[in-house]
């Protein structure tokens, strides 16, 4: 076992950056559909990431606790297979007459997903900051 393994592995850190890779996903998928909005027959492509992340919180393997180092780990591999998977969204009908991307539903997306990224940032951030402070002796920087 790494150090690493033994540091980080065992924090938020892992589900942070998978959600920091899910959320450029979702960036790039937004940014591919404003750029076909006028292209005929193109179909809105979008990311599921909350949804598998919930799927994946709510099994019976997460919810497993580890007390002992005998035990089996917490995530049980579970948040390794975490990416955010692209659909595209087959089921609306075109909006505009020419697709089904909307500008508006897009600018949402954008600016909501700009939100997740900052927050899962920021988060990843205040715990190397914690880190570092701890190593520090906690005193101030």
């Amino acid at each position: 076992m790494s150090l690493k393994d033994m540091i980080f592995d065992k924090t938020p850190i892992p589900t942070l950056a998978k959600g920091l890779d899910a959320f450029s996903r979702r960036q790039r998928s937004i940014a591919h559909n404003l750029a076909n909005i006028e292209t005929p027959g193109y179909q809105r492509r979008y990311v599921r990431f909350e949804e598998e992340l919930k799927s994946v919180l709510d099994s019976k393997n997460a919810a497993l606790k580890v007390t002992s180092e005998g035990h089996l780990p917490f995530t049980n591999g579970l948040f390794d297979k975490l990416e955010g998977t692209i659909f595209t969204d087959q089921e609306t009908p075109p909006i505009n007459g020419v697709n089904n991307v909307s500008l508006d539903q897009e600018m949402a997306d954008l600016a909501t997903n700009n939100l997740h990224y900052q927050t899962s940032a920021r988060l990843i951030r205040l715990y190397f900051d914690g880190l570092r402070n701890a190593i520090r002796g906690g005193g101030a920087s």
